[in-house]
C-alpha cells in the first residue's frame, strides 16, 4: 500500500512539473519570441518570475523524495526499477541544478525590473533561459518517463 502511494507521489509530482515546463516550452517561448522585447520581458515578469517558481521545486523535492524512499524501504524491487528510479533522479538533477544557478535568479532580476526598462543584455539573457529551459523540458520528459517504467516494471 505504502509503495503504491509513493509511486503516485512521484509520478504525479513528476507530471505536474513535466507538464508546467513543458507548457512553457511549447507556448510560452514561442509567443515571446515573437514580441519585441519589452514585450517580452512583461510577459517574463507576469508568468514566470514566480509563480511557476512556487510550485515547481516543491513539486520536484516531494516527488524525488518518494523515489528515494522507494528505493530505501523497498529491496526486492527489480534492476530495470532501480535503474529507472536512480535514471529518473539523476534526470531531475538536470531539471533543478540549472534552474537553482540560473533560471531562478533570472527571473528574479527581472521580477526587480522597473515596468518598461529593458536591460541592454535582455536579448542574451533570454536566449540563454530558453536554451536553459530547453534542456529541463528534455530532462523532465526522460525523468518522468523512467518514474513510469519504473512503476510499470515492477
Amino acid at each position: 500500500m505504502l509503495l503504491d502511494v509513493l509511486r503516485f507521489i512521484n509520478i504525479f509530482g513528476w507530471a505536474i512539473v513535466a507538464g508546467g515546463i513543458g507548457m512553457v516550452f511549447m507556448v510560452v517561448i514561442p509567443g515571446m519570441r515573437r514580441m519585441k522585447a519589452a514585450e517580452s520581458l512583461q510577459v517574463h515578469r507576469a508568468m514566470l518570475s514566480d509563480l511557476l517558481d512556487r510550485y515547481l521545486p516543491l513539486a520536484n523535492t516531494i516527488a524525488c523524495i518518494a523515489a528515494i524512499l522507494i528505493l530505501i524501504l523497498y529491496r526486492n524491487l527489480t534492476t530495470v526499477t532501480i535503474i529507472s528510479y536512480i535514471t529518473g533522479l539523476v534526470a531531475s538533477l538536470l531539471v533543478t541544478v540549472p534552474g537553482i544557478l540560473f533560471k531562478i535568479p533570472t527571473n528574479r532580476k527581472f521580477a526587480r525590473l522597473d515596468a518598461g526598462m529593458v536591460p541592454e543584455d535582455y536579448p542574451e539573457l533570454r536566449q540563454r533561459w530558453d536554451t536553459i529551459h530547453i534542456l529541463q523540458t528534455l530532462s523532465a520528459a526522460i525523468a518522468l518517463a523512467c518514474f513510469i517504467i519504473a512503476a510499470l516494471a515492477d
